[in-house]
């Protein structure tokens, strides 16, 4: 009997690798798509971002770094001003991220504890916690700052300092000790991000 479970729960875990390949162009297919295209980019950062932080990820937050930000993809998606605060934006945005990866693992066969898993995961990647949680925010916001800060100075130029103080703050001692290796393509960014950073320090400290 116990020979039995062992190789059933092998055949299930080896299922679940084989459907994290197919969930994972699913996603990516579902991102391409969306109103913006560094929406692709980001969550492929966020997944490398992953990877660097917790080189042996489970598939739960593997699927996490994918979906994350799935709610963003479909014409569906949250708006900022239909909240009125930005907490319970993120909060709504996080929510139906996961509800919508849990959805689609549902569809792949995916285990449930792993289905519950990554649905928390990404539930709560705004706002971090212990273990993968935290994983999982810090990838968001060093992605953030290697990937998205880009196309953000140009089309969000007037709240550019609220988001590298929100992106930053919400970093670990880890997170932000990877932030200073992050190298900037543009100088100017650059230098206008370390100022709202170094404002920041001083105004914490």
């Amino acid at each position: 009997m116990e020979e039995e479970r062992k190789y059933m729960d092998k055949n299930n875990i080896l299922a679940d690798m084989g459907n994290f390949s197919i969930l994972k162009e699913e996603i990516e297919r579902m991102a391409k798509k969306a109103d913006y295209e560094i929406e692709h980019s980001h969550m492929l950062s966020v997944f490398e971002w992953v990877l660097r932080l917790k080189p042996d990820a489970d598939l739960a937050l593997k699927i996490a770094a994918l979906g994350h930000d799935i709610e963003r993809y479909d014409e569906n998606k949250v708006k900022r001003e239909n909240f009125d605060s930005y907490e319970k934006f993120k909060r709504a945005h996080a929510q139906r991220s996961a509800t919508i990866t849990s959805n689609l693992m549902n569809q792949y066969g995916f285990n449930e504890q792993i289905i519950q898993k990554t649905a928390f995961l990404i539930a709560n990647h705004e706002v971090g916690g212990e273990g993968d949680v935290e994983i999982i925010k810090d990838a968001d916001s060093l992605s953030f700052f290697d990937n998205n800060v880009y196309s953000y100075w140009k089309t969000h130029s007037s709240f550019f300092k609220d988001k590298i103080m929100f992106m930053y703050s919400r970093l670990s001692t880890r997170g932000k000790t990877l932030f200073k290796e992050i190298f900037f393509k543009d100088k100017i960014i650059e230098e206008e991000i370390n100022k709202i950073v170094q404002e920041y320090e001083k105004t914490t400290s």
